[in-house]
């Protein structure tokens, strides 16, 4: 079976297990072509068995997993080992397991790097975390920065408003929006963040569908991208709605996808 992006693209049924004993893998190249392959490759694995169909679509669109449960908080438990870094922030009591609890102070992040396609104008790619806060007065939940220390590129994402409200944000021509509904101190609340160019941006909350831009496009960096957690990287990214203050509070479950998903997913994602 040939998955392509996560998803069946050619099978055949008749196929007999390799014979061989042992041999070698060419990459690159092939013994029977002189042509050769132009261009990049990364994290090739190989695994002895068959995957099933979900486990390929995993490999193929989870860019990061954060539970907060692994060996140490940082790592990522997702396909591609991208462990973030952590500043002032301790575990506590999560949705699922363990969470991660921020200060409310300016050095109380959390930070991970490595995000091709949102450095990528118009490609899609979707959020999903819980969060628990300890004050709704404002907070930054994601920036999206082209450098470590904010430098260019330097995009606000999701955040709270002064009043409570969940801001979710597009960065193109106009900054399209969407301001939800005023969240509950010390409540588990799940937010999804799906964007397409067909759909734009769209969210949701405890896995209903909340409002949506419509069609939009998205302005990114090109570069590879980090993105961070918890307080403002750099004060020159655009907050706009989004009160520019730290955020008070723990997260958990945090994913990264490098596709728009669909609302029965988000809807598995709110209920753990």
């Amino acid at each position: 079976s040939i998955y392509l992006q996560g998803v069946l693209d050619g099978t055949k049924t008749s196929a007999g297990p390799y014979q061989g004993q042992n041999g070698s893998i060419i990459i690159g190249s092939s013994l029977l072509s002189s042509t050769s392959f132009y261009g990049y490759i990364d994290n090739l694995i190989v695994t002895t068995r068959a995957k099933s169909a979900s486990e390929i679509l995993v490999d193929a669109s989870v860019v990061v997993y954060f539970s907060f449960d692994g060996s140490t908080l940082t790592q990522d438990m997702g396909p591609n080992q991208l462990n973030g870094t952590i500043s002032n922030a301790a575990a506590v009591s999560g949705k699922v397991g363990q969470g991660l609890a921020f200060s409310g102070s300016s050095s109380s992040y959390f930070q991970a790097f490595g995000f091709y396609q949102l450095g990528q104008s118009n490609k899609p790619f979707s959020f999903s975390m819980w969060i628990y806060p300890y004050s709704i007065a404002g907070g930054i939940l994601i920036q999206k920065t082209a450098t470590q220390s904010g430098g260019g590129w330097c995009y606000s994402l999701m955040g709270l408003t002064s009043f409570g409200q969940i801001v979710m944000l597009v960065y193109t021509s106009g900054v399209p929006l969407i301001v939800g509904p005023i969240l509950t101190v010390r409540t588990w609340t799940h937010l999804g963040y799906t964007y397409s160019t067909t759909n734009g941006l769209q969210m949701y909350i405890n896995g209903q569908l909340f409002g949506t831009t419509g069609p939009a496009s998205w302005s990114s960096s090109s570069r590879i991208d980090w993105l961070s957690i918890g307080s403002y990287i750099s004060s020159y990214c655009g907050q706009g709605v989004i009160s520019g203050v730290p955020y008070l509070g723990a997260i958990d479950e945090f994913y990264v996808y490098r596709r728009e998903l669909s609302a029965s997913e988000i809807v598995a994602l709110a209920n753990p």
